[in-house]
């Protein structure tokens, strides 16, 4: 059940743990980041990506893991140059 206009693929949308956190399959961990699952399990392998949670067969990413892995792209991105 979502709450407001709230999606899975929201990174300010909130369930199951106390601190907000919760887990998300490769569907949605592919849509938050762009990624292709060949792109994605390459990172993992490579540890350029955070280390996916296994539940019995299941495989599943933290949503705030996923979430910080993302802020850093965005912090260590090189500055824009502009053509002067």
């Amino acid at each position: 059940m979502l709450a407001d206009n709230s999606s899975p693929t929201d990174l300010s949308f909130t369930r199951h743990t106390p601190d907000g956190d919760y887990l998300v399959d490769i569907k949605e961990v592919t849509k938050l980041c762009g990624l292709s699952r060949a792109s994605l399990y390459r990172r993992v392998k490579d540890r350029e990506f955070p280390q996916p949670i296994k539940i019995g067969s299941l495989t599943r990413w933290s949503r705030y893991e996923i979430a910080d892995w993302i802020e850093t792209l965005l912090r260590d991105r090189p500055p824009i140059q502009n053509a002067a």
